[in-house]
């Protein structure tokens, strides 16, 4: 009899959770959505039930492989997270794996997962409206066409993904040369937590951040823009600054300069924050940011020409994360 497959899947590795949790594994999670702060183990923690799995019906799919394929490349980066957090000062040496697990992290989250399958339905939904309006479906038999309340066949045939889909969306995303290359003429900075106040991370741990954003008309934000850096907490002691406009090399921060880093996570998280500990401070900046969030949105525009489906990524800036006091 095969062995039972794990069910709970951590879209946050383990190694990496361990970062802000004590020497038992256990760590403060934070909900958004109600404010309960909850102890937990860092095996259950950052974890969805059957977050990677494959939803194919064939016998010769496994179902699991795509959990397996994520275990193999977290044994990879646990060791390089392990060697940067032993030796901050090593981050330079271990460029190319660094980077790489920072990608990876940013995109294989649920944050990006609910962008994916919220994208990918406004692209069908675009095309069936485009289809209904040109009379494709003129031919579909009469007991298909009666819908409750007149609704059309666009609100009544919304196709949502298959997990498949999604996970290997993530996955090609995670590991996209050209992204990495965007990413890789960046600067690294190790920044180190020097005062009473420490880093936390969120379930979307890698945050993006562009101090101009708003300045400009239409101006975009991603991987591409100049203006834009990434904030990743390594641990509860170090944070990895991925910028064009930081110097390379090894930093410490006083308080208030991680509490400016902490207000991006809180920002950019989506449900759940997690921490080794919450000072009182960064619990007022988590209820002042309650109601503040960046990330992702897709909506589908009608033109004479057209339905254009537009999806934008929304970086944190300055007057998100702006507090008083």
């Amino acid at each position: 009899m095969p062995a039972e497959q794990p069910r709970k899947h951590h879209y946050l590795p383990q190694f990496y959770l361990k970062g802000f949790a004590d020497k038992d594994g256990r760590l403060w999670q934070y909900a958004r959505e109600d404010g309960k702060l909850v102890m937990v183990n860092v095996t259950k923690a950052g974890a969805e039930k059957d977050y990677h799995r494959l939803d194919v019906q064939d016998p010769k799919v496994d179902q699991f492989g795509a959990e397996k394929i994520m275990a193999e490349i977290e044994g990879t980066q646990a060791k390089v997270l392990r060697a940067v957090l032993v030796n901050p000062a090593a981050a330079e040496e271990h460029r190319v794996e660094l980077l790489g697990l920072t990608q990876f992290m940013f995109y294989r989250v649920p944050k990006v997962r609910d962008m994916l399958v919220n994208a990918t339905e406004a692209t069908l939904v675009a095309s069936t409206k485009v289809m209904e309006k040109n009379k494709a479906f003129d031919d579909m038999p009469e007991e298909l066409k009666r819908h409750p309340g007149g609704r059309s066949l666009t609100e009544a045939f919304r196709i949502k993904p298959k997990n498949w889909y999604v996970v290997w969306q993530m996955l090609r995303l995670g590991t996209d040369r050209k992204l990495y290359e965007l990413l890789y003429r960046r600067n690294l900075s190790v920044l180190v937590a020097k005062g009473f106040r420490r880093f936390i991370t969120g379930d979307a741990a890698v945050a993006i951040y562009d101090r101009k954003h708003g300045s400009t008309p239409w101006k975009a934000a991603g991987f591409a823009s100049a203006t834009t850096e990434f904030s990743f907490p390594l641990s509860s002691n170090l944070l990895l600054l991925v910028s064009h406009e930081s110097s390379p090399g090894v930093f410490n921060l006083n308080d208030d300069e991680v509490r400016d880093f902490n207000r991006r996570t809180i920002v950019w998280s989506e449900r759940f924050l997690f921490a080794e500990c919450f000072d009182s401070l960064t619990l007022h900046d988590i209820v002042v940011l309650s109601g503040r969030r960046a990330g992702f949105s897709t909506q589908n525009i009608e033109a004479v020409d057209g339905i254009y489906t537009i999806n934008q990524m929304k970086p944190v800036h300055p007057a998100l994360v702006a507090v008083d006091g």
